[in-house]
């Protein structure tokens, strides 16, 4: 149920499943929590997920923890909106599943940036000629 699903970001590499679902604990009943993998180096991509029993345990959560420090750094925790379902998602190999899963999901809050990103200048910015082999 994607109202009871949160997202936390910003977790410390050494967070595993049980401190983060001991510090959801103190506010409302877990019923998931997780933290995501590299499949290949088996480290902490710094963050996971937790499924709450009710909306509004997740909305308490949410209001509770966001910007809490956990083990050293600040975490972001954020409602999670899945876009889409795939029907044969079981069918596709783990890697794909896995890029799958991080495309069609996304956090309910906007990320905010210091700074309005760059315009392009519009036209080549490169030397005008081409120096040839002679």
């Amino acid at each position: 149920n994607t109202g009871n699903n949160i997202h936390v970001s910003g977790l410390n590499s050494k967070v595993d499943s049980r401190d983060l679902e001991n510090a959801f604990a103190k506010v409302g009943r877990v019923t998931k929590a997780s933290i995501v993998y590299d499949p290949h180096t088996r480290e902490s991509r710094q963050f996971g997920f937790v499924m709450m029993e009710t909306y509004e345990e997740a909305d308490a959560a949410i209001a509770a923890l966001n910007g809490i420090e956990l083990m050293g750094k600040v975490m972001t925790v954020a409602k999670v909106c899945v876009t889409e379902t795939i029907p044969s998602f079981s069918l596709m190999p783990f890697s794909y599943r896995y890029t799958t899963l991080l495309t069609i999901m996304f956090i309910c809050y906007k990320a905010r940036r210091a700074r309005a990103r760059t315009p392009t200048p519009g036209k080549y910015q490169g030397s005008s000629k081409r120096r040839e082999c002679e």
